[in-house]
């Protein structure tokens, strides 16, 4: 890549970050607010699902506005937004408070990711886009191992509180970098239109009928919500069952998270050699079996035990750290423009599959695992299935055009 380009890449990692950041720091925190303000955990664990909800339905605002007002201007939007509703989250005086402010910070915090990816597939080259989504991808991975550990120390050394304070210095900082770094006028940014909504719901019309884009946006969908049930559960298992504290939980996210990297630098070399939707079929093997593994405790033990919950989290974030990124660039290749529409539409429905997942199972994981291993087992299967079908209707596809009968009909 060339020095500029290098430039716009570092950016669009550091972008990339704040939704890793906002979710990893905060869990090993979610303990020491349940205390500090002697609330249950369902209503902690509310302050989860509202950003993950607010964060998928801005995100249906961000995309079009920045496909029709441009990029820069809508970043700095939404950097402005976080910025502000991580002060109130490090102010907050009730769960309430904090729920409210959490659902400010999600709905700013999608302005990053949504810019960061549209800005992408802008700026790099098709043959080149898979792999900087990876390398983008990989940057959250690496964040996702050093967040809940930097949470944990956070949080154990000067409170809960100090933990959004470092989040709203983040978010100043990319606002600072965003405003001089990038140009008002180039490429990525585009010009006002009048029709904005007309365009913007023919946009989304056009997607959802892209067979291609579908196929791939249901195993991010499936794939994200896996491992947000998961993370969203780990609080409770770890904190409560084990009996970590808010360094031990954040060490063991930290470590686990080991699996995405090495699993997104295997994948990286993997496109390499091998087609996507092959990759992503043997992807979903592991996270069958940490659902298989799930259900055979939940049945013989009745709950599921420490080293069971951790293997079983380790082979799913292996899994989802190769399905997700891969799944991704399928998606974004399927769509020749309005790319930041299909960004959007990608990113509202497997945040809000997420976040509603995670507040209907938060009321029943915690008394009945077995829905919780099923729901892990049931997702890996169903993109499995996917995954399948579609590797083979493309290599159908390609059989028929290599066919010389078939290029003479």
């Amino acid at each position: 890549m060339k020095s500029q380009e290098i430039k716009l890449f570092i950016l669009l990692v550091s972008l990339s970050l704040i939704t890793s950041l906002s979710i990893d720091m905060y869990l090993p925190s979610m303990a020491n607010i349940m205390q500090f303000f002697k609330a249950n955990y369902n209503s902690v664990q509310l302050t989860m699902s509202v950003y993950l909800l607010a964060y998928a339905i801005t995100q249906l605002v961000f995309g079009p506005l920045s496909d029709h007002f441009g990029r820069k201007n809508i970043l700095l939007m939404g950097l402005t937004l976080y910025f502000l509703a991580s002060l109130w989250c490090a102010l907050s005086t009730s769960v309430t408070e904090l729920i409210l402010a959490r659902l400010l910070q999600g709905a700013g915090a999608c302005g990053g990711i949504i810019t960061a990816f549209a800005i992408a597939r802008d700026e790099f080259k098709s043959e080149n886009l898979a792999k900087v989504i990876s390398n983008l991808s990989l940057s959250m991975t690496i964040s996702a191992v050093i967040a809940p550990i930097l949470g944990g120390f956070i949080a154990t050394a000067w409170g809960w509180r100090s933990v959004f304070i470092v989040l709203s210095v983040t978010a100043a900082a990319l606002i600072a970098v965003s405003y001089y770094q990038l140009p008002r006028n180039n490429k990525i940014e585009l010009k006002p239109n009048k029709n904005v909504l007309h365009k913007s719901l023919l946009g989304y019309q056009a997607i959802m009928l892209n067979k291609k884009y579908m196929s791939a946006l249901l195993n991010i969908v499936l794939a994200f919500t896996t491992i947000m049930i998961f993370l969203s559960y780990s609080p409770f298992f770890l904190h409560k069952v084990a009996e970590a504290s808010s360094k031990t939980f954040g060490l063991i996210l930290g470590l686990n998270s080991i699996s995405l990297i090495a699993s997104n630098l295997l994948a990286s070399r993997l496109t390499k050699k091998y087609p996507l939707e092959k990759i992503i079929v043997i992807s979903t093997i592991p996270l069958l079996f940490s659902g298989l593994l799930l259900i055979i405790a939940s049945i013989f033990f009745h709950a599921i035990p420490q080293g069971v919950f951790i293997v079983s989290l380790f082979l799913g974030c292996a899994s989802v750290a190769v399905i997700i990124p891969l799944s991704v660039s399928l998606a974004l290749s399927a769509v020749k423009n309005s790319t930041a529409t299909a960004a959007s539409f990608f990113g509202f429905t497997r945040y809000a599959f997420a976040g509603l997942s995670v507040f209907a199972l938060g009321h029943v994981v915690i008394s009945y695992p077995l829905i919780f291993s099923l729901f892990i087992f049931i997702g890996s299967l169903s993109m499995f299935i996917n995954s399948r079908n579609y590797s083979l209707k493309e290599r159908g596809v390609g059989m028929e055009q290599n066919n010389p009968e078939t290029c003479k009909n």
